[in-house]
């Protein structure tokens, strides 16, 4: 690795070569597509390997497979000077192979086509009183968020205030525990598979409350939560009951694209005090005005942030040998990340780097930005184990009835799958570990599921 990396930082800036680096991803991907369904049988369009993929392509390759075809790509305020672009690609190669032998290893371990769902007591009536009560939780909560939140959320603009963080966190809680138990509950107690089935034994309670907080997130223009959302509901269905078929996963991936676009613009015109209908008319006309490639941009466009990190470090920018990692993890322990370990976090010292030490907006950061910012080159490397855990906990909890399995590999598919490629290893792990937190704590003092004894 370390030889194909000195050969690679000493070529500079070349074009074909990036375009080919990028173009081994895709076969990667291509690859393991092939082998999954050698293995499988199935191709799981929807799932956390594919959406993880498909944006990990989008972010480290869009612009390098694009850019001999459309020079004006290779501006500097994407290369960044165009000096570390090829080891860039030649990172992002390696992570993107590490974290698929993780994930094959595992999954040659741990896969199989039997599923095992008797070998737990379940208490329906418990579990739907808990989905009850979580999805009107969460729609109250959902309200009081609405009251706290602050100019970030409705224009993107400014800090995020402390109020209004965990509000926000305590409303995810809410929804995704509610999500998750809905989910086992549909899987346990409802035999048949098609979607129409599916939907109409959705509790409507819950339904509503993620309805509601769709419209609020739209109106803002807010995008985030609405991936996390679809997501771990996509992934659930496919996963847990019905894979899609591949022309069904390729309309539904150009749909939300479009859509996702287009509330991005919305969003884009929310600063300047205009109504509603003049945001929604700007935006329709930008969209207008797009190019094809122009509706995955601004995810394409946080490969920059790479590049930055590769230019800065360690001159500018010091390597942060793993304090990332922990402040990530100290971040679980409400405000520990504040009084017991610091560290501002990738984006944060990208977007200072750039912009100075008093921003108005952030730049954000990448998946492999922010490695090689935390531990160097050999950041790439946490990939392996990382696909290894993701591999495990999906192919464990498709075999078994595990409550706790289930709800770790849905909220990595709603907090990771797609957005940790243009954020950093664990972007959400503070919501994560409260939502597990909590379904483990109403486990407990309910006594949801249970083991079957066996005589």
């Amino acid at each position: 690795m370390f030889l194909l990396l000195s050969i690679f930082t000493n070529i500079g800036f070349n074009t074909y070569v990036i375009f080919f680096s990028a173009l081994l991803i895709v076969a990667a991907y291509v690859v393991a597509l092939i082998y999954r369904k050698k293995v499988m049988g199935i191709i799981q369009w929807i799932d956390f390997f594919n959406l993880f993929s498909i944006s990990f392509i989008i972010v480290f390759c869009q612009i390098a497979l694009l850019t001999p075809l459309y020079p004006e790509l290779s501006a500097v305020d994407v290369w960044f000077g165009g000096d570390r672009a090829c080891t860039g690609m030649f990172l992002s190669l390696s992570g993107y192979c590490f974290f698929c032998s993780g994930y094959f290893y595992a999954m040659r371990r741990y896969y199989s086509p039997r599923q095992v769902l008797n070998n737990v007591i379940i208490k329906r009536n418990v579990l739907e009183f808990l989905i009850y009560t979580c999805s009107v939780l969460s729609f109250i909560a959902n309200i009081v968020f609405i009251s706290v939140a602050d100019e970030y959320f409705w224009s993107n603009i400014g800090k995020i205030g402390a109020t209004y963080a965990y509000v926000s966190i305590v409303r995810n809680v809410f929804i995704m525990s509610a999500l998750c138990l809905e989910f086992y509950r549909l899987r346990n107690f409802v035999p048949n598979k098609n979607i129409l089935t599916f939907a109409l034994n959705f509790n409507k309670i819950l339904a509503l409350s993620i309805a509601f907080i769709v419209c609020v997130h739209i109106y803002a223009g807010d995008r985030g939560f609405i991936i996390v959302l679809f997501s771990a509901i996509g992934c659930g269905y496919s996963l847990y009951f019905k894979p899609f078929s591949a022309l069904s996963f390729l309309s539904m991936l150009v749909f939300c694209v479009i859509v996702l676009s287009f509330i991005m613009r919305y969003r884009g015109y929310s600063d300047y005090g205009n109504t509603a209908s003049i945001r929604f008319d700007e935006a329709s006309y930008i969209m207008s005005q797009s190019r094809w490639y122009d509706f995955t941009g601004e995810f394409a466009y946080s490969v920059s942030t790479l590049n930055i990190a590769l230019n800065a470090c360690p001159k500018n920018i010091p390597h942060q040998m793993g304090c990332i990692r922990l402040a990530e993890i100290f971040s679980i322990i409400p405000f520990a990340n504040s009084r017991i370990f610091v560290s501002e976090g990738s984006a944060n010292l990208i977007t200072k780097y750039i912009m100075g030490p008093h921003p108005r907006y952030g730049l954000g950061s990448s998946l492999i930005g922010d490695l090689y910012i935390d531990m160097s080159y050999y950041g790439v490397l946490l990939l392996l184990p990382f696909g290894f855990m993701i591999s495990y906990i999906e192919f464990k909890s498709v075999a078994g009835n595990s409550l706790y399995l289930l709800t770790l590999y849905l909220n990595f598919c709603a907090w990771n799958a797609v957005y940790m490629n243009r954020s950093s290893l664990f972007p959400n792990i503070q919501s994560l570990a409260w939502i597990f937190l909590f379904i483990v704590i109403l486990n407990v003092m309910f006594g949801i599921v249970q083991p079957r004894r066996t005589s």
